[in-house]
């Protein structure tokens, strides 16, 4: 079954957008690592003044997050948040913990129904 998250991860690839949510000035990479039965599939969000793109090329990380590929997914339709997440140790973090705010943005939680992504838990989406 296709990750949710990576999903949108692809959709954002080559695809910058615009997010009126974050801050004008702020420029930063997230490492997202999403532990799958298969290992370890590394994505970064690269965000530069309000627009974010994804990559799989390597750069230099300001926050670090890992977590199991259920659990992003989870993230990515609403299921679970962020910060309790991280509270409950559910995943790991290394950087700049400001940025845990700024994926919680990205995320496309309320258009999840309108662009076609589904829950996580639906058969058949993926």
């Amino acid at each position: 079954m296709t990750s949710l998250l990576v999903r949108y991860l692809e959709d954002l690839r080559g695809d910058s957008r615009r997010f009126d949510t974050l801050p004008g000035s702020l420029t930063a990479t997230i490492r997202l690592d999403i532990h799958t039965t298969q290992g370890v599939d590394k994505w970064f969000l690269l965000i530069n003044k309000g627009i974010v793109q994804s990559s799989k090329e390597s750069t230099h990380p300001d926050l670090v997050m890992c977590a199991p590929q259920q659990l992003f997914d989870d993230f990515t339709c609403g299921n679970s948040r962020v910060m309790p997440a991280l509270f409950r140790n559910a995943m790991q973090i290394e950087g700049d913990l400001r940025l845990l705010t700024i994926f919680d943005r990205i995320l496309p939680v309320r258009k999840m129904r309108h662009h076609g992504y589904g829950r996580a838990e639906e058969p058949g989406n993926g």
